[in-house]
């Protein structure tokens, strides 16, 4: 039986900035790309890896890849909106967003200042 192993694709940070501009309107409201002190998520990896299931279609055709979650953090570091940003496999999309979702940050700071951040999340699955 193959066994499953789920590698989320943190490298070194997990704000990796969606678009060249410091920050942008989103339903009205300005949400950050760079900032000073990113968001960071509260219990590490471990807290996507506890909230995360391959789902069982994917595991029965074998299908692998990443799902890159483009996440909207409120000032209160819970996740606004998740959405796909892009995917290697539809199969894999609600399983990366549930996992997403079910997180909460500590929220991203500009000069001591709590701010609305957008985070992209590389969540990468493989099959052993």
């Amino acid at each position: 039986m193959k066994q499953l192993l789920i590698a989320l694709a943190l490298l070194a940070f997990i704000a990796i900035p969606t678009q060249a501009q410091e920050k942008e309107k989103i339903g009205g409201e300005e949400y950050f790309d760079l900032v000073e002190h990113p968001p960071t998520i509260i219990g590490g990896l471990e807290s996507i890896s506890k909230n995360l299931k391959y789902p069982e279609a994917a595991v029965r055709d074998s299908v692998q890849g990443t799902v890159y979650i483009e996440a909207l953090v409120g000032v209160d570091g819970t996740v606004d909106k998740a959405s796909v940003h892009k995917s290697d496999s539809d199969l894999l999309n609600e399983a990366a967003l549930t996992a997403v979702k079910a997180i909460r940050f500590n929220p991203g700071r500009n000069k001591d200042v709590t701010v609305r951040t957008r985070v992209m999340i590389p969540i990468k699955f493989t099959l052993k």
